[in-house]
């Protein structure tokens, strides 16, 4: 018995292909950095969509005389080609966003890096790569460079909580400590006023929530400015299921 297999479909029995148009001149590593680009953006706009066969682009061919190469999804079998087509159109309605200043709604801050990525080093029409679908294309120039680097680092700061494990707690320069998100184990840094050292001590290596001004450069965890450190009891201390249900008996 042969294990499952991937397929990538053609323009006739298919998703509309991608067609990508790169610029002469460049290095085989700037061609690397763009076509990784472009997959990973393809492939972070199909898990907005939640189009789970879509695990990246795949060179299909390319026009003769030209840089112009025509891009398939690479997919899982038992794939929906209506909604692939879906991220096709998706990317290119985002890339059309941003060249007009707004910032795509199903765009998440990773796909707004790997646009940035598409359009680095093009500051004009002439040196940009240009996206293609079904005959629509965009040119990632300077306007979609412009634009990513302003949403990837906008800061925000907004009073909130984050939950994590506590460790390596530093005194040198502002007084911090790393939180380890509960569920990504992301580090997050959280800076703290003297009348928590205590609190943080006491509470290192072990679970916490962190309430206080959550700093964000773009959808990125910058840092946290921590008000309030409550350690979390132990998980043999939390409530059971049989607990619960007497909570919530009248309910």
């Amino acid at each position: 018995m042969t294990g499952p297999t991937r397929s990538a479909t053609t323009a006739t029995d298919g998703p509309a292909p991608l067609e990508i148009s790169v610029p002469l001149g460049i290095s085989v590593e700037q061609f690397s950095t763009i076509m990784a680009a472009l997959s990973g953006l393809y492939k972070e706009v199909g898990s907005s969509l939640g189009v789970q066969a879509v695990e990246g682009l795949k060179l299909s061919k390319h026009r003769d005389g030209s840089l112009v190469l025509e891009c398939d999804p690479l997919l899982a079998d038992g794939f929906d080609t209506a909604s692939v087509d879906r991220v096709s159109e998706t990317l290119l309605k985002g890339l059309e966003d941003l060249a007009a200043g707004t910032r795509p709604d199903l765009f998440t801050g990773t796909a707004l890096k790997h646009a940035r990525r598409l359009a680095d080093g093009s500051p004009d029409a002439a040196a940009a790569v240009v996206i293609s679908v079904r005959g629509r294309s965009i040119s990632c120039g300077e306007a979609i460079w412009s634009a990513t680097q302003r949403f990837v680092d906008h800061r925000s700061a907004s009073w909130g909580s984050v939950e994590g494990y506590l460790q390596m707690i530093s005194l040198r320069g502002a007084a911090k400590f790393n939180l380890y998100e509960l569920l990504t184990d992301l580090r997050i840094e959280c800076r703290f006023t003297e009348d928590l050292l205590d609190e943080a001590r006491t509470s290192l290596g072990h679970r916490v929530v962190v309430s206080g001004q959550i700093h964000k450069r773009g959808d990125d965890f910058h840092y946290v400015t921590a008000e309030r450190i409550h350690r979390r009891p132990p998980s043999e201390g939390l409530p059971g299921f049989a607990d619960i249900r007497g909570i919530l008996a009248d309910k």
